[in-house]
């Protein structure tokens, strides 16, 4: 399967999960393109100042991985600073947040997928 830039959706959101400020995201395959437990991919934008608010995640698990930015990453009320080339999971059952502290975007891609599926 392939797609031109021109037929990714993309959407703006403001306060996301409770957040503040902008976060754009472009949902580069959603679950009607995909299968094997993989539910969406994305490519997200914090904008300068911007957070995904603390919230949970029951039947799904995300993986991020930072492109671009600086940021503060919080899973289960452990916190780290992000940069470009770092990644993190958040397994089921798991809350987290992150936010951008930098002076410029935190970009990062997002996957997230079933708990648990077979192969």
């Amino acid at each position: 399967m392939f797609k031109r830039a021109n037929e990714i959706w993309e959407d703006s959101i403001q306060n996301i999960h409770g957040g503040r400020g902008l976060t754009r995201i472009k949902r580069l395959w959603d679950p009607r393109e995909l299968s094997g437990g993989i539910q969406t991919v994305q490519d997200a934008t914090l904008t300068i100042g911007a957070s995904a608010g603390l919230h949970p995640h029951t039947n799904n698990e995300e993986v991020y991985y930072i492109l671009a930015g600086q940021g503060r990453a919080t899973i289960d009320g452990r916190t780290w600073d992000v940069g470009p080339g770092d990644t993190m999971i958040v397994r089921a059952g798991s809350s987290h947040a992150i936010e951008n502290t930098g002076n410029t975007d935190l970009r990062l891609i997002v996957i997230a997928g079933a708990a648990k599926w077979e192969s």
